[in-house]
């Protein structure tokens, strides 16, 4: 064996092909595994700024802009934060737009990433209040308190919804 990088003297030519072919698909394997980790981190930052323009979109009012960037921003990787704040975001802009099955999804995969936090509870609540399903509004209202009992729109949305049932019982 020689220490200068060539191969032992007795290896045979099919071997040498064997082992060079195989040197090169381990470059170009590894080579496309950073790409490929570049590329998804790329588009993980335009997730992002997708987000950012959702959110900005809706401080400004334009809610059919948010929700396209917004859908836009979910078909990229992100965060689970990101992604999170992307539905609630989406939901609020379809609720204003009276797109009411597509607001009670968002809020409801909004929940799915974090049941814990009150605030989707409390935005499909109030969509189920427009749409005439005031049971599934108390029951969302109820998760909310349980989640933050100092939430006080969903104490007040409950109420409205309690005290709207007890008229249209009398």
């Amino acid at each position: 064996n020689r220490i200068e990088g060539r191969v032992p003297p007795g290896m045979k030519r099919s071997t040498k092909i064997g082992c060079g072919v195989a040197f090169v698909v381990l470059v170009l394997t590894g080579t496309a595994l950073v790409a490929g980790g570049v590329f998804y981190l790329w588009q993980c930052k335009i997730g992002v700024q997708e987000v950012q323009h959702g959110y900005q979109s809706m401080k400004a009012a334009d809610y059919d802009a948010a929700i396209t960037e917004l859908t836009e921003a979910m078909r990229k990787p992100l965060t689970h934060r990101d992604r999170f704040y992307a539905h609630i975001n989406r939901g609020a802009a379809e609720s204003i737009r009276k797109r009411y099955d597509e607001a009670v999804a968002d809020f409801t995969a909004a929940i799915e990433l974090d049941p814990s936090v009150a605030d989707p509870y409390q935005r499909r609540g109030w969509v189920f209040e427009q749409k005439n399903e005031p049971d599934k509004a108390i029951a969302d209202y109820n998760r909310a308190i349980e989640r933050d009992p100092n939430f006080g729109a969903a104490y007040y949305r409950r109420a409205m919804v309690l005290r709207s049932e007890e008229h249209t019982s009398e």
